[in-house]
């Protein structure tokens, strides 16, 4: 399990705290899983920085044979990378290189979309299989039982109970509340659950939809805090994700990590438009692609948002957008700057001062 590096705390005799990752591996891991299960993480804790932590923990589980892998993406592609340094294999990474009988890779907590070229590249040669469950501090929702895009199937029969608002009437004093019995596919819905651990009607904070309904399977769709918007489209993280992914199908680009910002009109007349900044494998050679590039985020963004196609259409509050390509390695370098090194790329940025920082910080970082 690639989770987080920290420590596990006492707080009073009997009641620990950490990062979940480090809690499931030392006090609730089952004792017949023990042997099979190999508890790096807590140990690579204890070295000092990101980089050496992985290091550590890319060298140890070289010398075993890996069976199984699980954790975010942009935490597994970390891992990946260390693996690489450690132990050189030509110019790609192929996992069938260091893991040869590698089955499975679990991953959740952020959509795979953006990734999923990488990915699909470096399983070529191997007879490992994704898998995406969707996790929570507060409970495991849902789990893949079906190919990659058609949904996680929701777990109903383990001391959740969940209860749906839609969408459109999150922000109500008085918002309606669906259960299991009566929702319906093709509806974004918040996520409200009240558990047998003690939580009552809370808010998770997840966005997700039905793909169907016996049995209930669910696409996760973005954040209720992560949603942007220029002239009421309501962008949310999985419109860009889909956008940026067949942006790069369509320039055979690969892109590591992105983020998406808006510039608001700020007089009568002006217009608002959407800003980029993208993080590719290797960024595109000529400046043709790039204008390709940019035309297919807006195309896919239209097709499957109708206020936007309007709005875009009729010249109503909207231009092209803006595109900075930042360095490779940018991303990662912001993050550690930050003092949080393992934590996720947010994919929308609303609030302006926000994404200028990131914005300034692309354009000054030189690797």
């Amino acid at each position: 399990m690639i989770g987080g590096f920290a420590s596990l705390e006492e707080l009073a005799p009997g009641v620990y705290a950490s990062l979940l990752p480090i809690i499931l591996l030392t006090k609730t891991m089952p004792w017949w899983v023990r042997p099979w299960y190999l508890t790096t993480t807590a140990s690579a804790a204890e070295s000092s920085g990101w980089e050496d932590k992985l290091h550590r923990l890319a060298r140890e589980t070289l010398r075993h044979d890996i069976r199984s892998l699980s954790g975010f993406p942009p935490r597994l592609l970390a891992f990946f990378q260390a693996l690489k340094d450690e132990k050189p294999a030509g110019d790609e990474f192929r996992i069938a290189d260091y893991f040869p009988r590698l089955e499975m890779i679990t991953h959740g907590g952020v959509s795979l979309t953006p990734y999923q070229t990488q990915f699909t590249n470096m399983l070529a040669g191997s007879h490992c299989e994704l898998r995406e469950i969707y996790p929570s501090t507060e409970g495991f929702l849902a789990i893949a039982d079906r190919q990659p895009g058609q949904g996680l199937r929701l777990i109903c029969d383990h001391g959740i109970f969940y209860e749906f608002i839609p969408l459109e009437e999150f922000h109500c004093s008085n918002p309606s509340r669906y259960w299991i019995a009566n929702v319906k596919t093709g509806v974004e819905y918040a996520v409200v659950l009240s558990t047998c651990a003690g939580l009552w009607s809370y808010l998770l904070g997840d966005v997700i939809q039905f793909v169907d309904l016996n049995p209930p399977r669910i696409l996760i769709t973005g954040r209720t805090s992560q949603t942007i918007s220029i002239s009421g489209e309501k962008f949310m993280e999985a419109d860009f994700n889909r956008a940026i992914a067949a942006a790069a199908d369509t320039i055979g680009a690969i892109v590591n990590e992105f983020t998406v910002g808006a510039a608001l009109p700020q007089h009568v007349g002006d217009r608002g438009k959407y800003r980029y900044i993208v993080e590719f494998q290797q960024p595109p050679a000529h400046q043709e692609d790039v204008r390709t590039f940019c035309k297919a985020v807006e195309h896919t963004l239209r097709r499957h948002n109708s206020v936007y196609d309007v709005a875009y259409l009729e010249g109503r509050g909207i231009e092209p957008p803006d595109l900075y390509i930042a360095a490779p390695g940018t991303f990662a370098a912001w993050l550690r700057q930050r003092g949080t090194p393992d934590a996720k790329i947010p994919r929308i940025i609303a609030a302006p001062e926000q994404f200028a920082a990131v914005f300034a910080f692309a354009q000054t970082w030189n690797g």
